[in-house]
């Protein structure tokens, strides 16, 4: 059997290579788009997308750096009611959080041997 799909929604293109997450970043209730790019043309980026009107809209940027984005999760860390992102990039990991339309760090750890290449989310102490 021979499936169909219907292209929902598009973004533009974000650059070569993009991790993406889901999460409640804005803390109204709807999943919001979290995308994080490569910097092969001169800045990785951190974008964040908003469903309103049917669709989706960029709702903040954020430029990196030229450290790639090798892996991207939101989750409710410090259990405020909101996703924070959390972002592993070629030696480091960094928190970030929305506030208002921007993208602002909250924690970044220190320089880390290898290159961090996955990251989970968990309340260990509970």
């Amino acid at each position: 059997m021979r499936q169909t799909y219907k292209l929902q929604w598009a973004s533009k293109d974000l650059g070569h290579e993009t991790k993406v997450a889901l999460g409640d970043v804005t803390g109204d209730g709807i999943t919001n788009i979290v995308a994080g790019t490569s910097a092969s043309h001169e800045s990785s980026s951190l974008f964040v997308f908003r469903y309103a009107k049917n669709t989706y809209h960029q709702l903040a940027k954020k430029s990196l750096g030229n450290d790639d984005v090798c892996v991207i999760r939101a989750a409710d860390i410090d259990r405020y009611g909101k996703d924070e992102i959390i972002i592993g990039r070629r030696k480091k990991i960094t928190i970030y959080k929305v506030q208002g339309g921007d993208i602002v760090k909250l924690a970044e750890s220190t320089q880390v041997e290898g290159e961090v290449v996955s990251i989970a989310v968990q309340d260990i102490d509970r």
